[in-house]
């Protein structure tokens, strides 16, 4: 009996340590993922391609995964997964994916019909995202809120007032950020086309967890609503809990009467300061169209040469990033070592332990992931992007 005990206590010691093994082993998901597009919309091909490094190397397109019968680049990346609402593709389904062995894997998917035209998101906690859309006429903001784990959902719209004599106006979401048991959305009223709207922009603060519209404020010191974040980044909370948000003007508008610039939200308010707006088309000589936190009073932001200025640079490559200081309101640095890049609506900047690596499309033709040091202030090349593509849409952070 004796013996017969200690060959189950060994047994069972010996299943017990290899299910702790097997279940503590690294899953083959990478750390990080490259989206690239050949073609233009609508009409472009997606593809994902994973890597465990940024820093060295090289990642060839040809062996990337081919995608865009599946979602397209309006994705969010959480927890080791990608979600997918589908308003972009006209699914009707929303979607869970992992990307494992090479293969862009479907994990669950439900349907999803409620909302029209998803733009934005945030993250709540690690369980709980927030997607925010429009109905079908987009004249109403909507609400989406999702179980990561399950894909369970709470939908519903906020009661953001029109205008007075406006009720023909479209209602958009700009900007969509959560802290503190706060939402904060901004939004304008545009008309139809060519028509402009309202010259100001909103914002509205709604109390979560019970989402009601508490405090709605009006702006008119820019025009438009700001944006759509989950296709690039455009606002950010810094490491004292001031939001920052990223403002352009659209193109129909005087860029001299409403410049790119910043406004923010300081830690324990929630209106805007009156008394900031950091011009970065003036300091920057261009239209800022993208803005990454880094903490510390620092911010990436990629920026629009200006078509004025005497360089070399092909038609489509213009677009340029510099590192800004949001408190003092002055620019760092221009990166001017890294080569002009292409396309305006792609998340090319990922900060990540005081590091930021830029993915650039570049017009000289040789790809890499540059890595910026806070640390010792250098700039250096990073893994190398190799093939036939024509845009570089995301560098995502998945593990």
């Amino acid at each position: 009996m004796k013996y017969g005990f200690n060959i189950l206590k060994y047994f069972f010691v010996f299943f017990t340590l290899t299910s702790i093994l097997i279940s503590c082993k690294k899953t083959d998901s990478p750390k990080y993922a490259i989206w690239f597009q050949t073609g233009n919309w609508p009409e472009g091909k997606y593809f994902l391609s994973g890597t465990n490094t940024l820093t060295e190397g090289e990642i060839y397109f040809k062996n990337s995964v081919a995608i865009n019968d599946k979602t397209d680049y309006s994705i969010v990346p959480h927890q080791g997964f990608y979600y997918f609402p589908g308003t972009s593709k006209g699914l009707g389904k929303m979607s869970k994916y992992v990307l494992k062995d090479n293969v862009f894997e479907l994990v669950k998917e439900v349907p999803f019909t409620y909302q029209n035209n998803i733009r934005n998101y945030t993250i709540i906690n690690d369980t709980t995202l927030l997607f925010i859309g429009s109905n079908e006429n987009q004249n109403k903001i909507r609400y989406t809120l999702l179980t990561t784990s399950t894909l369970a959902m709470v939908n519903g719209e906020f009661d953001i007032p029109y205008p007075e004599n406006s009720k023909d106006l479209l209602l958009l979401d700009g900007h969509v950020i959560y802290r503190d048991d706060s939402i904060f959305i901004t939004y304008a009223y545009l008309g139809d086309f060519p028509e402009i709207g309202c010259d100001a922009i909103g914002l509205a603060e709604i109390q979560f967890p019970e989402m009601k519209v508490i405090n709605v404020q009006e702006d008119s010191r820019n025009t438009m609503f700001g944006g759509a974040n989950i296709w690039k980044s455009n606002s950010g909370i810094d490491d004292d809990g001031t939001i920052f948000f990223l403002f352009r003007p659209h193109w129909m508008y005087d860029t001299n009467k409403y410049p790119s610039g910043l406004y923010k939200v300081n830690k324990g308010e929630y209106t805007f300061d009156s008394s900031y707006f950091f011009n970065l088309s003036t300091l920057l000589g261009g239209v800022a169209t993208g803005f990454w936190s880094a903490g510390n009073g620092k911010a990436i932001v990629k920026y629009q040469m200006s078509k004025s200025e005497e360089i070399d640079y092909d038609k489509t490559y213009f677009h340029s990033y510099a590192l800004i200081d949001l408190k003092k309101e002055i620019l760092i640095k221009k990166f001017t070592d890294i080569p002009y890049d292409m396309g305006n609506q792609t998340n090319t900047v990922l900060i990540k332990n005081n590091k930021v690596h830029i993915i650039v499309n570049s017009f000289k033709g040789e790809d890499y992931v540059w890595q910026y040091d806070f640390k010792s202030d250098s700039l250096t090349k990073g893994v190398k992007i190799k093939g036939s593509y024509d845009f570089l849409l995301r560098l995502d952070l998945i593990d």
